[in-house]
């Protein structure tokens, strides 16, 4: 059986063709990562960022390109992190399944695009307390979105996400047809 890793590392081969080239104004793929970008530039925070699944790097875009020094990306597939490299030398990226708990520390998590609806609310929400995090910024899948990698992954509605982040005083609301925005 391949593995979610296995798929992105080969998704990296064409990954970038498919949904970077071109940027927001030529590329419709790029519509949910502009969307995403117009939300954190109105309601974006400042501090050091840890970006959780930061896959090819778009995710330095959809923040306004923040300082290097204040930001580092996480991913399990080292051919995603290839692609971030090779767009963004002047960042960190570390190779590591956000599945799991590591040592760092962040004033900002992020998490976008499908990494929240792998680990999972509970999973993101220890991240966030063992990171000492304050604010967060997170876009998950709604609940009818297929990605198209056949795994598993938690599905919720606006409502569910609502409830479970309550304590947190969030904002939730449609990103577009596929997503939900999350940020506090």
């Amino acid at each position: 059986m391949v593995s979610l890793k296995d798929k992105y590392n080969e998704a990296s081969t064409w990954y970038e063709q498919k949904y970077v080239e071109g940027g927001w104004k030529n590329n419709p793929y790029m519509k949910d990562e502009y969307d995403a970008h117009q939300f954190w530039m109105k309601n974006g925070e400042v501090g050091r960022i840890i970006s959780l699944g930061i896959g090819s790097g778009q995710d330095i875009e959809i923040l306004g390109k923040p300082h290097p020094k204040t930001f580092v990306g996480y991913d399990m597939s080292e051919g995603m992190l290839n692609n971030a490299r090779q767009k963004f030398p002047e960042y960190t990226f570390k190779i590591h399944d956000c599945k799991e708990y590591f040592q760092d520390h962040c004033d900002i998590l992020v998490s976008m695009f499908g990494t929240p609806n792998y680990i999972g609310l509970s999973k993101l929400i220890g991240h966030y307390q063992r990171l000492k995090a304050q604010h967060a910024f997170f876009v998950f899948y709604n609940e009818n979105y297929d990605d198209g990698f056949g795994e598993f992954y938690y599905k919720y509605t606006q409502e569910e996400i609502e409830r479970v982040l309550q304590p947190f005083d969030p904002i939730v609301q449609p990103l577009n047809k596929n997503y939900y925005i999350v940020k506090w």
